[in-house]
């Protein structure tokens, strides 16, 4: 789960049993990161769903149940949150299951936004040692799949099928499209910022252009496959 790439062509990933793999496909070589989510387990195992490589790939973010941990490249354990003991935004009264950050991303080089069993999306400044908001409490009706950031404004896509663009201030977000028929699985920006694109289980990817300013307007184009769905786990997006 969670494939990225990060500094000098290392790829990071998360493991069913709680681990946080480094690989190097140049010298063939692995590293296990683990100890960060040992603590986490629930009857499914302590699957870490995402990882994400901090702009200056100085810093590995990955996350699991309830918990996000940050670690250097080279591979040591530098900070941990647990969401369920931080907020109580972590906290799905529907749902018994333990809270599961299904989408991360980094906003600058100290903060990290998190997404996942909960409609909301959670904001965190390392240096604070806390969370420092949640933005608009439950404007998604249902769990967060995945989060991209771009020069201050987060995307996310959720299970109750939209996508959704935040100032990273507590702040009401701006609905982009209802338009999927099945849950968003992944979004990205354009490097400029200009275009969002976001792909659902639907088998669609649909990009949105701004317009004025800040604002998006109405989706821009529309691809849609006819084999395999577009998931974060398995074609993410990438301009």
């Amino acid at each position: 789960h969670g494939l990225r790439w990060g500094p000098n062509n290392v790829v990071s990933s998360g493991c069913r049993d709680g681990s946080v793999a480094l690989w190097d496909p140049t010298a063939k070589t692995n590293m296990i990161l683990g100890g960060g989510h040992d603590g986490d387990a629930d009857p499914t195992g302590r699957w870490v769903r995402c990882t994400a490589w901090s702009p200056d790939g100085s810093l590995l973010a990955s996350g699991g149940p309830r918990r996000v941990c940050v670690w250097t490249a080279e591979g040591e354990l530098t900070c941990s949150l647990n969401l369920a003991s931080a907020t109580s935004i972590a906290e799905n009264e529907e749902d018994p299951e333990p809270y599961y950050i299904l989408g991360i991303c980094w906003v600058d080089e100290t903060t990290l936004a998190i997404g996942g069993g909960s409609h909301d999306v959670a904001v965190w400044k390392l240096e604070d040692s806390s969370l420092r908001f949640s933005l608009a409490c439950h404007d998604h009706e249902d769990s967060i799949r995945c989060l991209a950031a771009c020069n201050g404004r987060l995307a996310s896509g959720s299970d109750d099928c939209t996508v959704r663009v935040w100032d990273a201030t507590p702040a009401q977000s701006d609905i982009i499209t209802r338009g999927f028929g099945a849950a968003v699985t992944c979004v990205c920006w354009s490097p400029d910022g200009a275009l969002l694109a976001a792909g659902s289980a639907d088998s669609s990817v649909r990009v949105a252009r701004a317009e004025a300013g800040r604002q998006f307007g109405a989706v821009a184009w529309v691809w849609r496959g006819n084999a395999e769905k577009v998931t974060a786990g398995g074609a993410s997006l990438y301009f």
